[in-house]
């Protein structure tokens, strides 16, 4: 099981997190949830970084050093330089033997530690028979076409090799962040305005010493979104509405109608988008349709969400996803509805994984009872037909693939990660759940009990 162990980075103070299929972070304003994200974030998608280096560089730069100036290059281009940073330590584990530790020391400098079982697979991978490939295909004498099939092996070889040092065949990543009706509200001029600027902040801020870089991840997220939204879009444009793309689509045509279900319930209406641009046309004639841009803030945060899961089913991609408050302005039914499509995607696959921060405690509720449901029906397989009638089968999830933490302020008014998960039922802590609400509940008490009073005076 993964787990990232974080000390003194940020806002948090301490955390120990189990990432499971599902991880849920719910916390206050400023109380570390995104911080944690991005570092997992971090950690992830470090399978890209090393793919990328590796299909290029040569031969001598393969070695334990060279692994470790990647992970400080992608650190410093993320979180900036550790200079102005207090001592922290962060570990990453993708086994119990297998991990990744950064840290900085007393003189500020940022140490990057592979456990000796990573070290021994990256040892292990310098030493097989990849420097042939390589060398091959860097031999111009050969036909170009012996070239290809050289670097197609290289890939396949590659490919294997980091999915067993990182524990995951996930090859699709994405951090969809708050705020994202951005790539909706203005125009697509000036999306590419915006692209282009945060493109020459990532650059300029990658070409500094690395004492001089600035946090820079939020920038990078958000380029990274811009580039998968614009495809999203030019997607679906093919086909005018996702009907049509459904219709066309020769497979999983019964989970993509489930998805789109879901979906028009949540935006009350139908997507489309055409030359003009994307709008959501509504069932009653009436009202005709509306200009996506112009529709409510609930509807533009959530439809790229939508896609996104739309598009990975339909593409049977194995998914990495984290998602800022997916609740971003929705009323609680299509709350329920948003988090059941995205238990979905994630039971569409062993692989598949998601990462979700909020502030929602109806966002937990939501989730507790797709897990109750699947509890219950292993306890009682008789019960399976009454449950499926309250919550459809596909949206339920196995407590073992489920872990949720709050992170508060502890006694010492620090932030630490705490686990609110029952170990004996595998559902949320019932007392967490009620703990706002009891307080809601004890504030209109005590105003009730003032109410008495001023009447019994007269």
């Amino acid at each position: 099981m993964q787990r990232i162990v974080i000390k003194n980075f940020g806002a948090v103070k301490e955390a120990d997190i189990e990432l499971k299929k599902i991880t849920v972070l719910i916390g206050e304003q400023a109380s570390g949830k995104s911080t944690i994200a991005k570092l997992v974030y971090y950690f992830k998608t470090l399978k890209e970084d090393f793919f990328r280096e590796l299909l290029e560089e040569s031969l001598e730069k393969r070695s334990i050093s060279y692994f470790s100036h990647i992970c400080k290059e992608k650190f410093y281009n993320l979180f900036g330089s550790t200079i102005n940073l207090p001592q922290f330590k962060i570990r990453y584990y993708f086994t119990e033997n297998k991990y990744i530790s950064l840290s900085s020391n007393e003189n500020k400098v940022l140490i990057v530690d592979f456990s000796a079982e990573m070290q021994n697979k990256i040892i292990g991978y310098s030493n097989t028979g990849i420097n042939k490939m390589q060398e091959k295909i860097n031999n111009f004498s050969y036909e170009k076409i012996l070239i290809d099939k050289e670097k197609e092996s290289l890939i396949e070889y590659l490919i294997d090799f980091l999915n067993n040092l990182f524990e995951n065949n996930q090859i699709d990543f994405l951090y969809i962040i708050a705020g994202r009706s951005a790539t909706v509200s203005y125009s697509e001029l000036f999306e590419k305005y915006l692209f282009a600027e945060v493109q020459y902040k990532i650059r300029e801020n990658t070409n500094l010493s690395t004492k001089s870089r600035q946090y820079n991840i939020d920038e990078i997220l958000m380029l990274e979104f811009i580039k998968r939204t614009t495809g999203l879009k030019s997607y679906f444009r093919n086909y005018v509405s996702i009907e049509n793309f459904i219709t066309d689509y020769a497979k999983n045509k019964n989970n993509l109608n489930i998805v789109l279900k879901k979906l028009n319930r949540i935006i009350k209406g139908r997507y489309s988008v055409d030359i003009t641009g994307e709008k959501i046309i509504y069932s009653n004639q009436e009202k005709g349709f509306i200009p996506l841009q112009n529709a409510s803030s609930g509807q533009q945060e959530v439809i790229r969400i939508l896609q996104d899961i739309l598009i990975s089913i339909a593409e049977e991609s194995k998914v990495f996803r984290i998602v800022e408050e997916p609740e971003a302005h929705l009323f609680p039914s299509a709350q329920k509805q948003l988090i059941e499509l995205l238990s979905f995607l994630i039971n569409q696959n062993e692989d598949n994984q998601i990462i979700i921060t909020t502030h929602s405690p109806y966002v937990l509720t939501v989730f507790n009872n797709l897990i109750f449901s699947k509890r219950i029906t292993d306890k009682n397989p008789d019960a399976i037909n009454d449950v499926n009638e309250i919550i459809q089968q596909e949206f339920w999830i196995d407590s073992d693939d489920f872990s949720a933490y709050n992170l508060g302020k502890t006694d010492d008014n620090e932030r630490h990660a705490q686990s609110i998960i029952n170990e004996k039922t595998g559902l949320i802590q019932q007392n967490y759940l009620d703990e706002v609400s009891e307080k809601l509940g004890n504030d209109f008490q005590r105003l009730y009990s003032i109410h008495q009073k001023s009447f019994s005076r007269k």
